[in-house]
């Protein structure tokens, strides 16, 4: 098998066919002509081919020369690809960034936020992967996601996290809702089988049940969704009540309902912590502060 020519071999092989000319193809290279003339003929002793037939007035390419030299030219474009991507991997807000994010923050704050960053980094692209915490933590690990948005606290194992903002969980309820004894919304007050939640897998149905007790196992509806505005027209037509961020409600997901949002004393305030995960490896903590600085802004 022949031997894998030099990516500057290649170079003088195409310059030569671009300017037909050994003398202006060796200026074009920034080297004698002795050189690209002793480059192209170690070309042809690597390859075993005579790629081009000249003699002391004349040049001429061989068909396997021109065919070889058209490849050249794809390989040195795709040599010329690889290493801008390099180069853009130093440049990260001219790069695209793999965001992950969970479903119950991804309608509500990426609005707002990719409009800032489109504002604040024009030549920043995202990718969106929109799923639930296990699913974006494994592809974070993996390496098939840059950044991830999720909800703490969350086991994050040796990664990275940068607190973003608070987001309290409210409860909603139908004005006159049958699931509440009183109008006051206590949760030793909430019915048997009242309070809505998301399926399993959904972190913010693991926040709500595991910050302050807020109610027992018998209080927890049988049945459950997969998002929060299908839990918004549940309550609506008082199939029971929910805990919803507040970053939903301060988007609109109410809007045009009538579903009333409970006031309720300090220790019945649950909330979720919102922040950026990534790999301890990146060397782009700095700037991974800098994209969060803009998501806070967004939220003030």
């Amino acid at each position: 098998m022949a031997h894998t020519p030099s990516i500057k071999k290649l170079q003088y092989l195409v310059k030569l066919h671009e300017l037909q000319h050994f003398g202006r193809a060796a200026e074009a290279c920034f080297v004698s002509q002795s050189t690209l003339s002793a480059g192209i003929s170690n070309l042809e002793s690597q390859l075993d081919r005579v790629l081009i037939e000249r003699d002391r007035h004349s040049m001429v390419f061989t068909p396997v020369g021109l065919e070889l030299v058209n490849q050249a030219k794809e390989i040195l474009n795709a040599t010329n690809k690889f290493v801008e991507t390099a180069e853009k991997s130093g440049q990260f807000f001219e790069s695209t960034i793999r965001l992950g994010i969970i479903p119950t923050i991804a309608p509500y704050i990426l609005p707002k936020y990719l409009d800032k960053l489109s504002k604040h980094h024009p030549k920043l692209s995202l990718l969106i992967k929109e799923d639930i915490t296990e699913n974006l933590l494994k592809a974070l690990n993996a390496g098939e996601l840059d950044i991830l948005i999720i909800a703490l606290p969350y086991d994050i194992g040796t990664l990275k996290s940068l607190y973003l903002f608070s987001d309290p969980l409210r409860l909603i309820h139908h004005p006159k809702s049958v699931h509440l004894s009183k109008l006051r919304t206590e949760n030793n007050e909430l019915q048997k089988n009242s309070v809505l939640l998301l399926e399993d897998g959904h972190c913010l149905r693991n926040h709500i049940l595991s910050t302050g007790q807020l109610f027992s196992s018998e209080q927890i509806n049988s049945f459950s969704t997969n998002s929060i505005s299908s839990i918004v027209q549940m309550v609506r037509y008082d199939m029971g009540v929910s805990y919803i961020p507040e970053v939903a409600i301060a988007s609109g997901v109410l809007n045009g309902t009538d579903i009333k949002v409970a006031d309720q004393v300090d220790t019945h305030k649950p909330k979720r912590e919102i922040g950026f995960v990534w790999r301890e490896s990146s060397p782009f903590d700095d700037e991974i502060t800098q994209l969060g600085d803009i998501l806070k802004k967004c939220q003030q």
